[in-house]
């Protein structure tokens, strides 16, 4: 027996198809105005009739004119409408929405509004990788697949999406403050500047939200090896494809920033020095005509305005007293030069104290490839276990867990390999030694 593959592209480019996903714009624009009308509680319980989509056209008319159409058009455009759009009640002759055609319109609403909350992504993230180690059967993870996740994967691009378009925002506003006047330029592009960082940290906060998924791809792990069937394996690798691509797209929204912020604080620059320039043109003016000499004898001094401290033209050299020293005077006292006794104990204790200190770094070297490792592996780890199992190995001695901690805050400084995420709001406390919740993210 055949199996039928599906082709998308085929499919959506067959002309049925693709005018039935995608209306015209004026049938668009009345679809947006019923969506509207029923968020807004207009239409009970998201119920309209056929002379409120006529009502519709009416409002969305471009040209402002109220032009009757024929009620074979506003049949067509309706019948078009009932395959994805429009669900029509024969029985109330009522129409509703369709959940493709909610969607549609519900998607614009929130790319408009441009929300952002990398809270509510934290929170659903933890829920899902709650979820996701409750799963031990085939059923529950098909459930996760299609239930739990499918209903996160867009308000995750959404919130990424919403990054990006503040960036776009804040693009326009600064060629649109080229065309302003001197003063609200510099007023502009200070809150355009002020925004810009708002947004780095915006992605900051959404790059902590999203680190709990790392705990999900190595989760996801485990089933993938589990896994016997093909439709639910691609289901995984499509879930585990998605991180690494939320991942490129918040790398590239750092890089427009990097790209954007000095190239502003640039005109920045070249907005200020005219203006400097002025101010010293100004500046010098003021003294010129408003500066006095007055004789004194046969000495002209130069008189600012009040406020103005006088320029000081001549400075006076300080005079210095030199006393020589007389060596002979005064002989230096000699000392006896001290020597040390070499002797095999003190050489072994000398060559065991080095030795423990190379011990030492080799341990410490050792710790730091094993964590390095590891978050790479993972994409990020908990160090807070690394750090009370060298505790432990030293028998509750911190020396050799703070040298490593010490190492690895140099490394994340350098930021090249590491990023460490600190949380002082959730202590962890083992054998009477507390820390702070620290996680290590591999870039």
């Amino acid at each position: 027996m055949s199996q039928h593959f599906f082709d998308f592209l085929d499919e959506v480019q067959k002309p049925g198809n693709f005018n039935a996903l995608f209306p015209d714009e004026r049938t668009m624009r009345l679809l947006l105005w019923l969506y509207a009308k029923v968020s807004t509680g207009a239409f009970p319980r998201g119920k309209f009739k056929e002379s409120d989509i006529y009502n519709a056209y009416q409002e969305t008319n471009k040209s402002g004119i109220n032009s009757r159409l024929p009620q074979e058009y506003i049949n067509s455009t309706i019948g078009n409408l009932h395959e994805y759009f429009l669900l029509y009640n024969e029985q109330e002759q009522v129409y509703t929405f369709r959940d493709y055609g909610r969607n549609v319109c519900r998607n614009a609403e929130v790319a408009l509004i441009g929300s952002f909350n990398p809270t509510n992504i934290e929170i659903i993230c933890g829920e899902l990788l709650r979820d996701l180690k409750q799963v031990d059967s085939k059923s529950l993870l098909l459930q996760w697949l299609e239930l739990k996740f499918d209903v996160f994967e867009p308000k995750m691009s959404n919130q990424v999406d919403a990054l990006d378009r503040k960036i776009n925002v804040a693009v326009a506003e600064i060629r649109e403050s080229a065309q302003l006047q001197q003063g609200d330029v510099l007023v502009t592009l200070k809150k355009v500047d002020t925004y810009l960082e708002k947004i780095r940290g915006y992605n900051k906060e959404l790059r902590s939200a999203f680190s709990a998924l790392k705990d999900i791809d190595a989760e996801l792990g485990k089933h993938i090896v589990e896994a016997d069937e093909t439709s639910i394996l691609d289901k995984l690798y499509r879930v585990q494809e998605f991180f690494p691509e939320v991942r490129y797209r918040l790398d590239l929204i750092d890089r427009r920033l990097d790209k954007l912020q000095p190239r502003l604080r640039q005109f920045f620059g070249a907005l200020n020095k005219p203006l400097f320039n002025t101010r010293v043109e100004s500046f010098l003016r003021f003294l010129l005509s408003s500066s006095t000499i007055q004789t004194e004898g046969v000495k002209k001094i130069l008189q600012f305005p009040a406020g103005i401290p006088p320029l000081r033209i001549y400075q006076p050299t300080s005079k210095f007293t030199i006393v020589e020293k007389k060596e002979d005077l005064f002989p230096a006292i000699s000392r006896k030069r001290q020597i040390y006794e070499e002797s095999p104990e003190k050489r072994k204790l000398a060559y065991a104290a080095l030795n423990k200190k190379v011990l030492q770094q080799d341990t410490i070297e050792t710790w730091i490839q094993r964590i390095l490792k590891d978050s790479k592996n993972e994409g990020g780890i908990d160090y807070a276990g690394y750090f009370m199992e060298m505790v432990d190995l030293q028998d509750g001695n911190i020396d050799l867990a703070a040298r490593v901690t010490h190492r690895l805050l140099k490394i994340a400084s350098i930021g090249q390999d590491i990023r460490i995420v600190i949380d002082k709001d959730k202590p962890i406390t083992h054998k009477n030694i507390t820390i702070w919740t620290t996680k290590i993210i591999h870039l």
